[in-house]
């Protein structure tokens, strides 16, 4: 189905650790740090790399399996509207850079105030804030492209969640160009 106008996006982190193992480390002497989370989700959904590889599938995500199709969050675009997305970050401990391949973002609103909307390729976004962007659905109606959350201060270049942009006419397939973070 065809994406509302304005979309929740919740971006979070996905550990195999519960919370109370976690905290018992970080109480412990000596203290253990708890790393990084094994993935990152958006709207709930993400491969995590464990289950890519088959191992450990007791702990894998509620939607793994062997297509990426199925375990991501696909947005569905029109050409020529203009989709308000409204990112959450529920991640712990980092913050994210957000960024969608092929289009621009305008920032409208932080934290419930609007802003001077102003454009940008890309946005970090701190833990439990909220951040509101507009995108123009003006690319080729036979695309997809990918939106992702990133992290660049925590040492895990390949932890990236991972969502779908893709336009009504388009195939459903991944797609091939990432975004500039």
């Amino acid at each position: 189905p065809l994406a509302p106008l304005s979309v929740p996006l919740l971006l979070s982190d996905f550990w195999t650790d519960t919370g109370i193992q976690q905290g018992i480390g970080l109480v412990s002497y000596p203290f253990m740090w708890v790393n990084n989370p094994q993935s990152l989700l958006i709207n709930g959904r993400g491969i995590a790399p464990f289950c890519e590889s088959g191992e450990d599938e007791d702990r894998c995500l509620p939607n793994c399996g062997n297509d990426p199709l199925k375990q991501l969050t696909i947005i569905k675009v029109e050409r020529g509207k203009t989709y308000r997305l409204r990112f959450i970050n529920g991640a712990l401990l980092m913050p994210l850079n957000v960024a969608i391949a092929g289009h621009n973002m305008t920032i409208v609103e932080i934290e419930g105030t609007v802003t001077e909307p102003f454009v940008t390729t890309n946005f970090t976004i701190g833990p439990g804030q909220r951040t509101s962007v507009l995108i123009e659905a003006n690319q080729p109606t036979s695309g997809s492209y990918w939106l992702e959350a990133t992290t660049s201060i925590r040492g895990a270049p390949d932890l990236i969640g991972k969502a779908i942009i893709q336009y009504v006419d388009a195939v459903d397939a991944l797609p091939e160009d990432r975004p500039d973070h």
